[in-house]
């Protein structure tokens, strides 16, 4: 019975480490990479005084800046971007990857204007 429950709790154990390497894989390979390393048509993008770090980060897949909006939102969630966030208007293009996007959102200095 004992040798039973080893098996099932290192069954188990194997799937959740498999699954958390699966999800680390795809969370660095969405943050560290552009959508499209060719495309640098300019995409205005605007941050309306008061949006949280989910919406933008919705809004940035919507507009294709983005691959995913989950992995982005976690990066700001980790990196304090939400707090950061800078109410305005930002030039941003597909070549550059979300990490460079949140940086690029959070220095006022890369802003069109700043919405106050």
């Amino acid at each position: 019975m004992k040798k039973q429950n080893n098996k099932a709790l290192f069954a188990i154990s194997a799937i959740v480490i498999i699954n958390i390497l699966i999800f680390a894989k795809a969370y660095v390979s969405n943050i560290s990479t552009p959508v499209d390393k060719n495309d640098t048509k300019e995409i205005s993008f605007t941050i309306k005084k008061n949006s949280t770090l989910r919406e933008v980060s919705n809004n940035l897949e919507e507009k294709e800046l983005i691959k995913s909006s989950t992995a982005f939102y976690i990066y700001g969630k980790l990196h304090d971007t939400a707090e950061k966030l800078i109410a305005g208007r930002f030039v941003l293009t597909k070549t550059m990857t979300p990490e460079e996007i949140a940086n690029t959102l959070i220095d006022a200095s890369k802003s069109e204007f700043v919405i106050t």
